[in-house]
């Protein structure tokens, strides 16, 4: 028997070694990725480490110039004022922040609860709607029942002769009554099938506020900036309060060991002031209003107004009477005010 020989050649049988290499192959790429990734890491890791002992070595630069100004006499002072200070400007930050915040739950609380209640009248002025629709229906159906009901009755009066020769005749009338009622039913499953879904329809999340709203809690968030300015009573000491947050410990000295004494003493009476001072909200909105008729916007969307236009202090004595005088406290970022203002 002979054998054929292929048509393409020399036919080779695959060879054991061959799937051995492939795999050898495959391995290394794997291993090459592998690598990659570990150097990769390996890299990241000696980035951090540097890091790591950079900020190290700042904080203990900063710790021997600590040290340094507390043992120096000229300073020892001045340092404790410095923390103080920066601790008075946390505390007005902080009441700042958590007004402003609140504020804005409030607003978004409060627009929520106007979308959910126009929803709701929607929605149940559909129902009504529905139900209404439901009813004529129901009406209609009750008047075609009777109207079948009488028509059946006349046939079933007629003598069998009669209805054996007119049926047709006599059918017709009967059948569009009929079927008017078997459209009714359909009608009135689709109002119930929506009806239903306007019962189980999902309510509207929570929405971002609109400029206007956005506008009006900002001009409430720089009065309140604004009082708490005034509570100070001393514009030198609002400043310096403001200034030891934007600058380093021995960045200033603040004078003799009388002179620091006497800065204390001005932060000692404005912390227990802070603690008095709580009813002021129809002193905020009628600032809030004064400011809102002075700002200027640099775009009909913007929500944070131009810092020059409501550059104004704004204060009321007892009597209701208004004192204005400059004092940029947007412009500055007082307090952090800049921060916490709707954008």
């Amino acid at each position: 028997m002979s054998s054929r020989a292929p048509i393409f050649g020399q036919a080779k049988e695959p060879v054991a070694g061959d799937d051995k290499l492939l795999d050898l192959y495959w391995n290394r790429a794997e291993l090459k990725k592998a690598y990659a990734e570990a150097q990769n890491e390996q890299h990241a890791l000696r980035k951090s480490i540097t890091e790591h002992k950079g900020s190290i070595a700042r904080l203990r630069q900063q710790r021997e110039h600590l040290e340094g100004l507390l043992l120096d006499p000229d300073w020892v002072h001045s340092v404790a004022v410095h923390y103080q200070l920066r601790a008075l400007n946390k505390r007005c930050a902080r009441r700042l922040a958590r007004f402003a915040e609140q504020l804005k739950q409030q607003r978004e609380k409060r627009e929520h609860q106007r979308l959910l209640e126009n929803w709701n009248n929607k929605r149940e002025g559909r129902q009504n709607d529905v139900m209404a629709g439901l009813h004529k229906l129901d009406e209609q159906r009750k008047n075609y029942e009777k109207r079948s009901e009488a028509e059946t009755a006349r046939i079933d009066s007629l003598n069998l002769f009669v209805r054996l020769f007119k049926r047709k005749a006599l059918m017709k009338e009967l059948n569009a009554l009929n079927d008017a009622i078997s459209r009714i039913d359909q009608k009135r499953e689709e109002l119930s099938q929506k009806l239903e879904e306007l019962k189980q329809g999902e309510p509207p999340g929570q929405r971002g506020l609109d400029i206007a709203a956005k506008r009006s809690i900002n001009f409430m968030i720089l009065a309140f900036a604004h009082q708490l300015y005034i509570q100070f009573g001393d514009d030198n000491l609002a400043s310096l309060v403001k200034e030891s947050g934007d600058k380093s410990v021995g960045a200033i000295q603040y004078g003799e060991k009388s002179d620091c004494d006497r800065i204390l003493g001005q932060v000692k009476s404005r912390w227990k002031a802070f603690d008095k001072v709580s009813d002021y909200a129809d002193v905020l909105q009628q600032r809030a209003r004064m400011l809102a008729e002075r700002a200027l916007f640099m775009q009909d969307d913007d929500a944070v107004p131009v810092a020059g236009s409501v550059a104004t202090l704004i204060a009321f004595n007892e009597g209701g009477a208004v004192s204005e005088r400059n004092a940029n406290l947007l412009g500055e970022n007082f307090w952090g005010v800049s921060d916490v203002l709707s954008r």
